[in-house]
Formats: C-alpha cells, sequence, structure tokens
C-alpha cells in the first residue's frame, strides 16, 4: 500500500529544501502549488470558470495575469475562498492522477495550504508541517526575493496560518531554523514512515 505524505509550512520555513532531500532519498513529489499555475493556464474549464469569476482581465496575451488576479482577492475573503473553490479540486484530481502512477511505498505532496483544508481535500495519510523562526524566514524570503519590503513579507506571513495551529494540527513537526539539524530529522521521519507502510501492506 502507497503512502501519501503532505509536505506544509509557512513562507520561508524550508518546505522546497526538506523536499529536494525527500527525492535525494529517491521519493517523488509533487508540488501543488507548481502545478496550480500549471492548471490554470492550461485546464480550460479552470481558465473558463476564473474568467467568469473576476473578468477577461485575469487572463492576458501572455498567459495568466497573476499580479492583478491577487489584487482583486487580497481584500475580497469572498472571491478568494472562490478562487480557491475553482483551482483546488483540480489540484486534487490532478495529484490523485499522479499519485496513481507512482511506484514508490512512499509519496510526497508539497503545498503551502494543507492543513486549512478538510482531510478529504488534502488527500494524504499524513502532513508534516516545517517551521523555522520568523526573523530567520524573513531574512530567508529577503535575500531570495530581494525586490520583496518587510513589511510586504511579513504581511504574506500574518495571512498564513499561525505556527502555533499548525503545530496543534500537524501530525509532525519538523524544525528547521538555521541552528537545527535538518536531515537528521528528515531521516527518522523516512524511517517511521517507512514502518507504518510495512505494517499497512
Amino acid at each position: 500500500m502507497k503512502m501519501k505524505v503532505g509536505i506544509t509550512g509557512g513562507i520561508g520555513a524550508g518546505k522546497s529544501a526538506v523536499c529536494k532531500y525527500v527525492e535525494v532519498l529517491g521519493y517523488p513529489v509533487y508540488y501543488a502549488d507548481d502545478r496550480a499555475k500549471e492548471i490554470i493556464v492550461a485546464h480550460q474549464t479552470v481558465r473558463a470558470r476564473i474568467i467568469a469569476l473576476l473578468g477577461q482581465e485575469a487572463y492576458t496575451s501572455e498567459g495568466y495575469n497573476r499580479a492583478w488576479v491577487s489584487r482583486q482577492v487580497f481584500s475580497s475573503p469572498e472571491k478568494l475562498a472562490k478562487l480557491n473553490s475553482i483551482v483546488h479540486p483540480a489540484v486534487k484530481e490532478d495529484f490523485s492522477l499522479w499519485a496513481s502512477a507512482q511506484t514508490a511505498p512512499i509519496i510526497f505532496k508539497e503545498a503551502a495550504i494543507m492543513l486549512e483544508q478538510s482531510a478529504a481535500e488534502r488527500n494524504v495519510d499524513v502532513v508534516v508541517a516545517v517551521m523555522a523562526p520568523r526573523a530567520e524566514r524573513l531574512i530567508r524570503i529577503q535575500q531570495r526575493d530581494p525586490q520583496r519590503s518587510a513589511s510586504e513579507i511579513q504581511k504574506i506571513i500574518d495571512r498564513q496560518m499561525p505556527e502555533a495551529q499548525m503545530t496543534a494540527l500537524a501530525d509532525v513537526i519538523i524544525n528547521n531554523g538555521d541552528h537545527d539539524a535538518l536531515i537528521p530529522q528528515i531521516n527518522d521521519l523516512i524511517a517511521h514512515l517507512s514502518k507504518s507502510v510495512g505494517k499497512l501492506i
């Protein structure tokens, strides 16, 4: 039996670092946020529904007008919820198709929004949350995305699920602060998951 493991965490916490090491170990990773960007452009039904919701300006001749869409939904929780209700089911279906084609005993799904969803929407067996101190996250984001101001980054962090809530909802926590040993934690996680898969077979 295949085990599906979700990897989530706030911006700058280090989800990608965890996933890259998991891939080095030979386990496949589905990057939900990257696939969502592709689906928004390529999936004709999704595209049509987004245009119906937000207007023709949602797409230009160059593709999805992400900056414009972000401005439309930033101050409208209702529009954001409707946009998510269009995109998330399409990503869930895409992940299911991808998962069914994998042969590894453990597969991973990386997504920024996961614990905010219901268990059915997540479509994973275990949720791992990656954590790091807020100040360190801020520095990391500024280093990789220097055009963003500190205040802009703070606003993004504030809009995401608080770490205390994430800790309460996740099945496993990986600490990825600058002084935390990341690789041993991932190795321990894989060892634990492998034992669990063995019990399921």
